[in-house]
Parts: C-alpha cells; structure tokens; sequence
C-alpha cells in the first residue's frame, strides 16, 4: 500500500524536447520554495549546473521549513507559500552568502513580525536578472585570454602552484596559479577527464573585484581549455564557460 507522506502527489515529469519544466519539478518533489534555488532557462540556452552554495541555500530552507513549520501546526508547503516561509528563504541567504538582507529570528515564525518590520519593501524581478557592469567582471581582452591559455604550457600537477605574468590592459602583476585537483568534467563537447587551477587574479590582484577564476584543462597532452569559471560574490554569482565543440585538424 502505499504511504501517502512519502509517495509524490504528482506524476515524474517527462521531458519534451529535452526541457522539464520547474514547475513540474517542483511539483514532483514537494519542493514548493518561495525562491529559485538554480538557474533555470526560457529554453533559449542549457541553465548552468545548480552550484554548492545554492544546494546549501537549498538545504538550509527545506530543513527551516519542516522545523518550522511543526513549531506553528502546519505543513511544510502552506509554511513557504507564507510571509514567515518568504523570511525563512532570507534567512537562508543570509546563512550561506554571508548577510545581505535584513531578517529577524521572531519573523520566521511570527507572521506580525514580518508585516511590523516591513515598512519598506524590496522586490525581486520574476526572472531574477543580474546585470554585471564592465567593471565588475573581467574583460575577455587579448592579453587576459593570452595569459589564461598560457597555462596550458606549465603542466603543473594538483598541489603544485606557479606564477605568470598577467594585465587587463592597464594594470601588471605577477599572479599565483593552483593546480587543485582532477576531475571528470561533462560539458556539450563531452566528457574530459581535466586538472582543475585557480588562477588569483581577483580581489585587488589585476582586478579589484572580489571572487574568484577557475580554469579546467583536459588531462592529456592537448591541455584543452575544456571550462572557465568566474565566481563572485552575490548577488553576480556564478558565471560559467563550457568547451561547446571540438575540432580536430
């Protein structure tokens, strides 16, 4: 027989033409949350993979939730679709991206408190849009993707660490690289089998912006540039590039 807490109220979504829709997700798994916790896509273009700190902020609610939710006499899903849900997803935020928004304790389980505190209110786009400035991210000039490529010539294994020279055009500076780890990378060129290096050259290095650049090289003799990845604080996030084909001579 079965349980009627553990079994889904709505069938496993299908795909159609390779889309399913979050609502459909959402839906499947009872995860009814009162913000996006991934990047999704109109089906324009594939939504990158959801990144650790929103399964954390993921985590964080869905366990809030259920707290909460027995603390006030009622479900998880009528919880989130509540004002305290809504502080709770704040809360959450706060948790794992350090503290951006104003939310207190009483408000997670005191609908008064909530509408109390709120005189003012901050409204987030339904696609939730993040714009970032030239300034903010650095620039895909030539010498940056030529000391970026430079990489590819230094064969450096995990735990090792190198230096090499690096400009956005106006400022120099000697910058640290990490080899960290392998790792088995799935991009829409395929699978690579690549050495993951964090290249230091954020947080006032060549550029002030505070964060942090990832590049993957396959681990063969190609030492294909197979992902880039540029993550910053919030709320840019996450921006990242993936090897799309491979063309051989």
């Amino acid at each position: 027989m079965p349980n009627s807490k553990t079994t889904p109220s709505a069938p496993k979504p299908v795909a159609r033409n390779g889309w399913i829709r979050k609502s459909d997700l959402d839906a499947w798994l009872g995860r009814y949350l009162p913000i996006p916790t991934q990047a999704v896509s109109n089906e324009e273009f594939h939504p990158i993979p959801q990144t650790r700190e929103q399964k954390r902020v993921e985590h964080e609610i869905i366990a809030g939730a259920g707290r909460e939710a027995r603390l006030m006499g009622t479900d998880r899903r009528h919880f989130l679709r509540s004002s305290c849900g809504m502080a709770l997803a704040f809360a959450a935020m706060n948790t794992v991206y350090g503290r951006c928004f104003r939310v207190d304790a009483a408000e997670l389980s005191d609908p008064a408190a909530v509408a109390a505190n709120k005189t003012r209110f901050f409204i987030f786009d339904v696609q939730t849009h993040h714009v970032a400035m030239p300034e903010e991210i650095p620039h895909a000039d030539k010498e940056f993707l030529s000391a970026i490529f430079s990489l590819r010539g230094t064969h450096l294994e995990p735990g090792q660490s190198t230096e090499l020279p690096m400009s956005d055009g106006r400022r120099a500076a000697q910058v640290k690289i990490d080899a960290q780890e392998r790792e088995l990378v799935k991009t829409p060129a395929g699978s690579f089998n690549t050495i993951r290096y964090e290249v230091n050259l954020l947080n006032g290095v060549v550029y002030t912006r505070k964060g942090r650049v990832f590049i993957w090289l396959s681990d063969d003799s190609r030492r294909i540039p197979v992902q880039i990845r540029l993550r910053m604080q919030f709320p840019i996030s996450t921006v990242t590039l993936q090897l799309q084909k491979e063309e051989r001579p």
